[in-house]
């Protein structure tokens, strides 16, 4: 989780980066014995739902692109 917020923080990743920590944080929210592995998650969670527009400035306007490009078949 961590080198997909620090390709964020760097602007290097694209939105399909930001909802795969989503996704990671929710799968991992219940399972854990440690209060700490909770209160990890609960910050990106939260701030992903809470800030969803400020990640999406966030995330690289080029990978965005390539995004699209690999979905259309023409990468």
């Amino acid at each position: 989780m961590k080198h997909i917020i620090d390709r964020v923080h760097q602007g290097e990743a694209a939105w399909s980066d930001v909802e795969l920590l989503n996704e990671v944080a929710l799968q991992i929210k219940g399972k854990c014995l440690c209060a700490l592995g909770e209160f990890a998650i609960e910050a990106v969670t939260s701030g992903i739902e809470r800030f969803e527009p400020d990640f999406r400035a966030k995330v690289s306007e080029s990978s965005d692109e390539d995004e699209l490009m690999v979905e259309s078949g023409k990468a």
